[in-house]
């Protein structure tokens, strides 16, 4: 018998002690991009660092630093968001390369949710993660701006990738220098 009471008290302060680590998490307001807004592209990267790219988007200058224009005639689109967009918003983006028949469908959002200054965006990706040709296929979120320190990115329920913005690195892997 006094082994099942230290029994519950361990599990119980196991317990309790987990509870009080960092702060519980809270959903963040969101939007997936939608319908090719913008005649552009995600440049391509390297993929021998990477098969895909991570990026958390702030201002305009690192929007180019991913994106390159798609010119296309007689198109009446913009070829990127206006530098306004960035005053109250940022971008959290994936980018993988797909098999051409599947693009626009391998990505399912399944929230975004933040704790203290780190935000966490979690999604399932139902296609092969070693293509390195092929189209590619993004998935694009909008959130409202904060100065996050960290940025993780829950790929079918596993951690892939960590970007530490406070020390700089807001892409991965590194975006092209601009104007290249």
């Amino acid at each position: 018998m006094p082994r099942l009471g230290l029994t519950v008290c361990l599990f119980a302060l196991l317990f309790s002690g987990c509870a009080q680590v960092g702060s519980p998490s809270r959903q963040v307001p969101h939007e997936r991009e939608k319908d090719f807004p913008y005649l552009n592209f995600v440049a391509n990267w390297d993929d021998g660092v990477s098969s895909a790219q991570y990026a958390c988007i702030r201002t305009m200058g690192e929007y180019d630093r991913i994106y390159r224009a798609a010119g296309v005639m007689f198109a009446t689109k913009p070829y990127a968001p206006p530098e306004s967009f960035f005053v109250d918003r940022q971008m959290l983006l994936v980018c993988r390369t797909s098999p051409g028949d599947l693009t626009g469908t391998l990505f399912t959002l399944q929230g975004v949710a933040e704790a203290d200054d780190e935000v966490t965006i979690t999604y399932a990706y139902a296609g092969r993660t070693d293509l390195i040709s092929g189209l590619k296929d993004t998935l694009n979120v909008y959130v409202p701006k904060k100065d996050y320190t960290r940025v993780r990115f829950v790929e079918n329920g596993r951690l892939v990738q960590v970007l530490e913005l406070r020390g700089g690195q807001w892409a991965f892997p590194v975006a092209h220098p601009p104007g290249t």
